[in-house]
């Protein structure tokens, strides 16, 4: 039954985008990252990692489209490595029913869907999420995003998820900053029965523009990152704090 809603949900969203047959890619970003992080939670052998990330993010005529993939390696130990990759399509309801929407503090609102796929030695994972998501138009930010989702989840049962993204330019005299980040809130659930604790996690970045120092902004960045997971997979308790170090390259 979850499954069938789940094919239902996703056959809905490609009807969607079937209204607008013409659709425009109006603009696109793609980068890579890698981040060095020595105290996450986990056996011994696993506190300290490397994650190479690849995004991509782009804006169509129809929506906008985000993807991550995570290649997380632990520097230390045998086979204890780890992928996990979120594809976020956004379809926008006034682009596609062709209203002239303007309304103040709310730039655009959106049907949202999201797939997450995660792999480790101990488990596989593909989960589905359908929902709502609106975009602020909000002084000082670069974007201001709220998703709100129904989660059917592969090993768990469904609950539900709230997700807030935002980024911030800073310019402090001729030096430019970019302050972003992400928080992700799950609703409880449970697993064969057992209780899984609602959780949260948050990734924030502040990254110093290399790139204009040569004057190519927006195309280099280092700085830092820091990655709270407060009842990390859902164990009640069980909090992940980490500072890592990161480079990222805009292609």
């Amino acid at each position: 039954m979850k499954m069938k809603k789940t094919i239902t949900a996703f056959a809905s969203v490609l009807a969607l985008t079937s209204i607008n047959a013409e659709a425009k890619t109006l603009w696109s970003d793609n980068s890579i990252s890698l981040l060095y992080g020595s105290t996450f939670e986990g056996a011994e052998e696993d506190k300290k990692k490397v994650t190479l990330t690849l995004e991509h993010a782009s804006g169509h005529s129809w929506g906008d489209v985000f993807f991550f993939m995570d290649r997380l390696r632990a520097t230390e130990g045998d086979n204890n490595s780890e992928v996990w990759s979120e594809l976020h399509p956004r379809f926008s309801i006034p682009k596609l029913t062709g209203t002239d929407w303007d309304s103040g503090p709310i730039k655009d609102f959106y049907l949202s869907t999201q797939i997450e796929m995660g792999s480790n030695k101990n488990v596989n994972q593909t989960n589905y999420l359908v929902g709502a998501g609106v975009d602020f138009d909000v002084p000082g930010f670069k974007f201001l995003k709220l998703n709100a989702y129904s989660r059917s989840n592969e090993n768990y049962d469904s609950n539900y998820q709230v997700s807030p993204a935002w980024a911030v330019p800073i310019e402090l005299g001729n030096q430019k900053f970019l302050f972003d980040g992400w928080i992700d809130w799950v609703s409880k659930t449970k697993n064969n029965g057992a209780d899984v604790a609602s959780n949260w996690q948050t990734h924030l970045q502040l990254k110093y523009d290399l790139g204009n120092l040569w004057g190519s902004e927006h195309t280099v960045y280092v700085g830092t990152e820091y990655r709270y997971w407060h009842n990390k997979f859902g164990v009640s308790g069980w909090n992940e704090r980490v500072w890592q170090g990161l480079i990222k390259v805009h292609l």
